[in-house]
C-alpha cells in the first residue's frame, strides 16, 4: 500500500539461524534510497529477539527502497513503498467511493486499500478521455522550435514557466498564449524563444470535474473492486477476446482490462467505438 507524505512508515524484518530460530544479529543496518537518488539509514530498534523495526517519516513523495542487512548471521532482505504526493490526484473522493460501494461511512478498516482504487480509476478515466481530469501542476520537457509548441496534457489552465534544460535560458510565461484546449503555445513579440529542449511547467484540468466522469470512474471502481472479490473460474472473456453475448457484452476488453460498457459510454467519444 502506499502512504501519505508525513506519515510514519512502519518497517520490520526478523533475522533467523539456519535451523529458521528467530535470533539476535549484529550488524543490522537499513538503508533507504529516496526518490531523488540518495538514501538514509535510520536508526534500528529490537523490541524482541530477532525482530527490528524503524519508523522511517516519509517527507518526498514518489517510490522508496528497502534494504536490510546483518553481519551475523549474515542476511539481506529488499523491498519497496510508494508514498503519495501531498496532494494526491483522485478523481472522487474516499466518502464518495465508501457510498457507492454501500459501505459503511464509519468503518475505517479497507479505507488505505480503497485509496489504491480511487487512484487507479482516476488513471483509467483519464487514459481513456485523454484529459487531465485532476486539476496538478505538470512539469515536462518537449523540444522548442522558435516560438510554438504544443504540451501534453489538456486542459491548460495557466503557464508556470519555461526554461532550457541546462538553465541558461528561460522565457517569461506571460510573452506566451495559451490555448486550453489544445495545450499550444505561442510565442507573442518579444518573448525569449530558442531551439533546443525546454521544461515547461503548467497547471492543468478543468476547475470542475464533469458529472458523467465521476460517475464513469465510480462505476469502474466499483468493478475492479468486485472483481478482486470474486469467485476464480469467471466466465468473462480474456484480455483482448471477443464477446461471447450475456455478461460478456457489459464489458469492454479490447482496452487492455475490462471496464464496465455503461463507463466507458459516458467518457469522450474517442472509445464510444470499441467493441
Amino acid at each position: 500500500m502506499a502512504y501519505d507524505l508525513g506519515d510514519t512508515v512502519p518497517l520490520t524484518t526478523e533475522i533467523t539461524d539456519a535451523a529458521g530460530v528467530l535470533v539476535n544479529a549484529s550488524g543490522v543496518v537499513c538503508t533507504i534510497g529516496l526518490p531523488d537518488g540518495t538514501s538514509v539509514t535510520p536508526s534500528v530498534s529490537s523490541p524482541s529477539t530477532g525482530r527490528y523495526t524503524v519508523d522511517f517519516v516519509a517527507t518526498i513523495p514518489g517510490r522508496h527502497t528497502e534494504r536490510w542487512t546483518s553481519t551475523s548471521p549474515a542476511a539481506a532482505r529488499s523491498d519497496v513503498f510508494d508514498v503519495r504526493a501531498a496532494t494526491p490526484a483522485y478523481i472522487v473522493s474516499l466518502a464518495d467511493a465508501k457510498q457507492h460501494l454501500n459501505m459503511s461511512a464509519t468503518s475505517t478498516k479497507d479505507d488505505e486499500e480503497l485509496r489504491g482504487f480511487i487512484e487507479a480509476a482516476t488513471e483509467v478515466v483519464e487514459e481513456l478521455s485523454g484529459e487531465v481530469v485532476v486539476r496538478r501542476t505538470v512539469i515536462e520537457r518537449k523540444p522548442l522550435r522558435g516560438g510554438r509548441v504544443a504540451l501534453s496534457y489538456t486542459p491548460v489552465v495557466s503557464l508556470t514557466s519555461i526554461a532550457a534544460t541546462d538553465g541558461t535560458l528561460t522565457s517569461d510565461q506571460a510573452g506566451w498564449d495559451v490555448d486550453p484546449d489544445t495545450g499550444i503555445l505561442t510565442a507573442l513579440p518579444g518573448a525569449t524563444a530558442w531551439y533546443g529542449d525546454a521544461v515547461f511547467t503548467y497547471i492543468a484540468g478543468p476547475a470542475i470535474i464533469p458529472a458523467r466522469y465521476t460517475r464513469a470512474a465510480l462505476m469502474i471502481l466499483k468493478h475492479m473492486w468486485e472483481s478482486q472479490r470474486s469467485q476464480v473460474g469467471s466466465s468473462r472473456n480474456p484480455i483482448g477476446g471477443q464477446s461471447r453475448g450475456g455478461d460478456d457484452d457489459n464489458f469492454v476488453y479490447s482496452l487492455g482490462y475490462a471496464i464496465p460498457r455503461a463507463a466507458a459510454e459516458l467518457l469522450p467519444p474517442r472509445i464510444s467505438g470499441i467493441a
